[in-house]
């Protein structure tokens, strides 16, 4: 699988805050061969669970803005990469990622070797040793 934008700076990355896209510039910067290709923003799991269609000319379902969404996938030789960009990696950080990567190999069903990460500015207390425990990647821009 390839992911639909080159790995670089671009000028707007999808619903990332201004401190999330810091971090990712600089790593982006500083590790310029890391990926071949990226997605952003990519659905995944169940959305609400009430009635979210809209009727309009577009056809448009809301649905899709109550999923949960991975901030980056990050593609290489034989690897399919789900970060996480976090000003501040936190326990909550860790639950999120390690939910997300069930997810996503529940629903993709990747033949490639999935690898959870955490991108970000500060650890927090205990994360690294349990990060490690739990298999997820931890990276500082």
């Amino acid at each position: 699988m390839q992911g639909r934008f080159k790995y670089e700076k671009l000028v707007k990355y999808p619903h990332m805050k201004p401190g999330d896209i810091a971090i990712w510039e600089r790593f982006v910067a500083a590790n310029p061969n890391f990926f071949d290709t990226v997605d952003y923003d990519v659905m995944i799991g169940q959305g609400a669970s009430f009635d979210t269609t809209l009727i309009n000319t577009e056809g448009s379902d809301v649905g899709a803005l109550y999923r949960k969404k991975i901030d980056v996938v990050g593609y290489r030789a034989g690897e399919i990469w789900l970060v996480e960009v976090k000003p501040s990696a936190q326990f909550s950080a860790l639950g999120q990622i390690g939910a997300y990567d069930d997810l996503y190999r529940e629903e993709k069903k990747p033949s490639d070797k999935v690898v959870a990460c955490l991108l970000t500015d500060v650890v927090g207390p205990d994360v690294a040793n349990i990060a490690a425990k739990w298999g997820v990647i931890l990276l500082t821009a």
